[in-house]
């Protein structure tokens, strides 16, 4: 230390300097000398490989091998992708209006949307697409999108299956804009309530235009319903926290390994109203720009955070051009509530501990957690297991006839249906998270090739035990998938803003959070823990 304080400060500036230069040009060095080998590599394998190759393939299938070892969302696009991508993003082109996913190896109709082409040309959820414009959808799947897309006002034939029958119709495309939030009101106990559907370009501007409108009526509090959002432009994140958030305050931060990518987002204007009791409604879709507004809210203790754990996408990416036409999408840098907690999952830093603006404790690793948290928990996440295989979609899609719903704010499903779609899932053998399971599965897979059947013996009895902890699952969360269900039941037969209204009323998210503003000692309660 006695040494150091000898130093000049300019010497030791200069040393510092010196040292960092020679730090980037180590790491200069070893990725050019990774290029050379991999360049290397590909030339060799090109001319000199025993069959035939396709260098195209070939260097998509590396790129895409590296990629994997990085996370989901950094990802390569050809020009063919870029092609696409430009098209249906285009102001020029229209598009059917219906929400489209290929499930088992089939097309559908999974969401219609009001007054579109597909609503206009009857087609409804759970149909089967397998033609559009005479081309058969099946030997499509990653260029779907460059058969829907056309002119405005241009049409498209689909042919389509919907109760083993097989039909047709013409689409008109449309250029119709949807809204950022499809419904607010002022409910019946006085509480105002808004859904935020996602962040597009203007979501800010409709959300202060409905905050307005609903504040002339003095409400006793507000409710903005960000479930299942999964989030979209930052600005607009930013710009709807400042709504409720004094001018020049923090809302959210990005770091990243390239000190160009970190930068501190605040808010620039007065709010609309800065004091009016708040509440922002998550789930477990509920992601990035989602996840700045609740965690920015709960940090500065603004409001009280309601639902379930948030999905914890906390990773900015930028595109970077790349030679003839192709991209990549790059995660450069994270997000960081006010707190300085990442919003992104992290089993590593899970349960670490941050502090409120009030001092209450927050912690990262897992998304947001409400402060209120709704239903039951469950260490497999049983509910998500079921959504990713689409159990959801594919039960109602099944037995959605024999439902009739006469009134939607009263619908609700009985407890034969609750039990019809537990033995439905079953027979779709699906799995949870677990890693026992995992492991009976790999021994399951090796003891068939190898033939031990014994072991397969042994095997069926442990696969029998694990089926009796699903069946205790299932009871566990069954409010929660009664819940689901009914949601999924009146999406598939009306419109967005009918399942906003149904939610409205039993959501049990939407319900926890108007009693709690209607309870106000309590919701100070909350935010002075």
């Amino acid at each position: 230390m006695k040494v150091l304080k000898k130093i000049p400060k300019k010497a030791l500036f200069f040393l510092v300097f010196l040292l960092t230069i020679s730090s980037y040009k180590n790491e200069l060095f070893e990725v050019v000398k990774q290029l050379e080998i991999y360049n290397s590599i590909f030339k060799e394998i090109n001319v000199n490989y025993v069959k035939k190759t396709e260098p195209v393939k070939l260097m998509e299938s590396g790129v895409k091998s590296m990629l994997s070892n990085l996370d989901p969302y950094t990802v390569y696009y050809n020009e063919q992708n870029i092609q696409n991508s430009r098209l249906v993003q285009s102001s020029g082109f229209g598009n059917i209006g219906a929400r489209l996913k290929f499930i088992n190896n089939s097309l559908y109709v999974v969401e219609i949307i009001e007054n579109l082409a597909a609503d206009k040309a009857g087609l409804k959820a759970g149909d089967i697409i397998t033609k559009i414009g005479g081309v058969d959808v099946s030997n499509v799947n990653e260029s779907i999108e460059s058969l829907l897309i056309g002119d405005k006002n241009s049409k498209v034939s689909l042919n389509y299956i919907r109760e083993n029958k097989i039909l047709s119709a013409t689409l008109v495309r449309k250029n119709k804009k949807t809204v950022a939030v499809p419904y607010y009101k002022i409910t019946p106990s006085g509480i105002g309530y808004i859904c935020l559907s996602k962040f597009s370009k203007g979501a800010a501007r409709e959300v202060e235009s409905a905050l307005k409108f609903l504040l002339i009526d003095n409400p006793k509090g507000i409710i903005l319903d960000l479930k299942s959002n999964p989030g979209g432009l930052l600005n607009e994140a930013v710009d709807i926290v400042n709504l409720f958030i004094p001018k020049n305050t923090l809302v959210v931060s990005t770091k990243g390994n390239n000190e160009n990518y970190n930068f501190l987002y605040k808010t620039k204007n007065d709010p609309v109203n800065s004091n009016i009791p708040l509440v922002v409604v998550i789930n477990d879709q509920s992601a990035s720009a989602s996840e700045i507004v609740a965690g920015a809210i709960q940090d500065l203790d603004r409001g009280i955070i309601v639902g379930k754990r948030s999905y914890g996408k906390g990773l900015v990416q930028e595109i970077k051009n790349l030679p003839y036409g192709s991209k990549l999408k790059i995660t450069v840098s994270k997000y960081y509530t006010p707190s300085g907690r990442c919003i992104q999952t992290d089993k590593i830093n899970a349960n670490r501990l941050f502090k409120t603006k009030k001092g209450r404790k927050v912690y990262e690793g897992n998304g947001i957690s409400p402060d209120i948290m709704v239903g039951k928990i469950d260490k497999f996440n049983l509910i998500q297991s079921l959504k990713n295989k689409n159990l959801f979609f594919l039960f109602v899609a099944k037995f959605n006839k024999n439902q009739i719903i006469q009134n939607i704010e009263n619908y609700n499903i009985s407890s034969k249906t609750f039990e019809s779609f537990k033995s439905f899932c079953f027979s779709e053998d699906f799995k949870i998270n677990s890693k026992t399971e995992t492991l009976i599965n790999k021994i399951n897979t090796a003891s068939k090739e190898e033939e031990f059947i014994l072991v397969l013996n042994k095997l069926e009895k442990f696969n029998q035990i694990i089926n009796k902890e699903k069946e205790s699952l299932f009871e566990l969360l069954k409010v929660d998938i009664i819940e689901q269900l009914e949601e999924e039941f009146i999406k598939f037969n009306f419109y967005k803003k009918d399942l906003i209204k149904f939610s409205i009323k039993n959501n049990n998210s939407i319900i926890e959070s108007s009693q709690v503003l209607l309870d106000i000692k309590r919701y100070n309660s909350i935010l002075k823990k």
